[in-house]
Order: C-alpha cells, then structure tokens, then sequence
C-alpha cells in the first residue's frame, strides 16, 4: 500500500503519507482512515504529506482526490499539505482552480517541521476560540 495514517505525538494530529502511485482504492482508504480518527476526537488537525508521490494523473484526478479527501472530513479542521515534489506550478494551480469553493483551512508546505508548526498554531488557535465561545 503506498499510503499510511498514523496519530502523531506533536498533537492530536493525524498524518496521512502517500508515496509512489496511489490508487483510488489506497486513496479511499486513507479518507476513510482519516476521516474515522477525527469523528472519534483523535485528531483535531491533518498532515498531508504526499511529496514523493509520482504525478501519473491529470490535474482533475489530484483535484478529485483532494477533494474527495476534504468532503470525507465531514467538518472543517486545519491541514497542512506537503503537495508532490514532482507538480509543476502549472499543475499546482490547475488542480486548485478545478476545486469548488471548499470550507477548508489548508495552508502549503515544503517541510514537515513548518507544517507542524503551523498546525500546532492552528490548533491553539481554534482551542481559544472554542473557550471564548464556550464562556458567552
């Protein structure tokens, strides 16, 4: 399989890797996965990291996947995305083009360690807001 989903110890995060060729079928499962540990209150923030992932497919497949991954969430949560080393800036932008207006808050990396980073400020973020409203 050359996907995997793991809980990470920086938080409660869960980290989706891919790498080589993805299926639908690994692809899938891994929505699935992901989308499991966060309705179970398991993970309050995502890693995407699909920097060695081959680009086999067109910008509508990686725009399908994406957002196939994003409507499995089921609710909005901050993702950190490590797009394949191999997109050119042409496809980058085609696929995001070709996404409807999603409810996401997905901000773009190059480097696990500033994702993490983002997400961890992410996270605390959305913890505050979740109290102030929590005390109105």
């Amino acid at each position: 399989m050359a996907v995997k989903v793991e809980l990470l110890e920086e938080g409660p995060f869960v980290s989706m890797t891919s790498w080589g060729v993805l299926s639908r079928q690994e692809a899938g499962w891994a929505h699935e996965t992901v989308r499991e540990l966060v309705a179970g209150g398991d993970a309050t923030a995502v890693l995407v990291d699909a920097r060695v992932t081959e680009v086999t497919s067109t910008p509508s497949y990686s725009a399908e996947i994406v957002e196939n991954f994003v409507f499995a969430l089921e609710r909005k949560l901050p993702i950190a995305f490590l797009p394949p080393n191999a997109w050119t800036e042409a496809h980058y932008e085609t696929v995001w083009k070709q996404m409807p207006e999603l409810n996401v808050e997905v901000a773009v990396f190059d480097e696990v360690a500033a994702a993490l980073d983002w997400l961890q400020t992410a996270a605390t973020a959305r913890r505050a807001e979740a109290k102030k409203k929590a005390a109105l």
